[in-house]
């Protein structure tokens, strides 16, 4: 996820195009790889997109697509932990996707 935080603030700033092209080569799901090893990495992006929000340096059309992106994932884990009987997690996710929510 700190690939995640890092382009955050990079866009906060500046504009990113795409190229029609590959420029690299991917190479995925290695054993040391985070995403594998550490369960649920959405909290970690939801935090660096409220982190975002908190440090006041993105205009309102991104401020909107933050809010929008955080109640999504807010509730995808929400969801996640209801699944695994877990309710006070659940609430407290439940709690960000509605503060966030237009």
């Amino acid at each position: 996820c700190e690939d995640y935080d890092l382009w955050l603030r990079i866009t906060a700033d500046h504009q990113i195009g795409l190229l029609d092209e590959f420029l690299l080569t991917r190479y995925g799901g290695h054993p040391d790889q985070l995403s594998g090893s550490v369960p649920n990495l959405d909290r970690y992006r939801i935090r660096s997109m409220l982190k975002l929000l908190y440090q006041n340096r993105i205009n309102e059309i991104q401020r909107r697509s933050v809010e929008n992106c955080i109640v999504r994932r807010a509730e995808i884990v929400a969801n996640g932990y209801l699944k695994r009987n877990n309710r006070e997690l659940y609430e407290r996710f439940i709690v960000i996707a509605n503060q966030y929510r237009h």
